[in-house]
């Protein structure tokens, strides 16, 4: 995980008042996951991430850019921008069913580009 994410991170976490142990049981992952990226055994899963962002008050997209899985490339498209918005007006329930669609969507996608290759 990038520098800039453990900065974030660690400010997000302090700013709360919270621990890694407590974001992990909030974010309903295993303790390890934030333990181990800590060491740079391995990093935070994007499903991980998307669950822990939500416990650090952030759009998960900011998570993901700070975690260097989005790629910074200054201002979104229209697109991106008009679904970030949207998506941010959900209730939580709402957000996690657009992201199972999405992590389907983008499974099958994936599958897809495989077999044309």
């Amino acid at each position: 995980m990038p520098l800039e994410f453990w900065k974030w991170f660690d400010e997000k976490r302090r700013e709360l008042d919270i621990s890694d142990s407590a974001i992990a049981r909030l974010a309903g992952v295993a303790q390890s996951v934030i333990s181990r990226a800590r060491t740079e055994e391995q990093p935070i899963g994007h499903e991980a991430l998307a669950k822990i962002a939500p416990v650090l008050k952030t759009p998960i997209s900011v998570a993901y850019r700070l975690a260097g899985y989005i790629e910074s490339t200054g201002a979104p498209s229209p697109e991106h921008a008009e679904w970030n918005n949207l998506f941010e007006l959900l209730s939580d329930a709402d957000q996690e069913e657009m992201l199972a669609i999405a992590r389907v969507k983008a499974k099958r996608g994936r599958s897809e580009k495989t077999k044309t290759r």
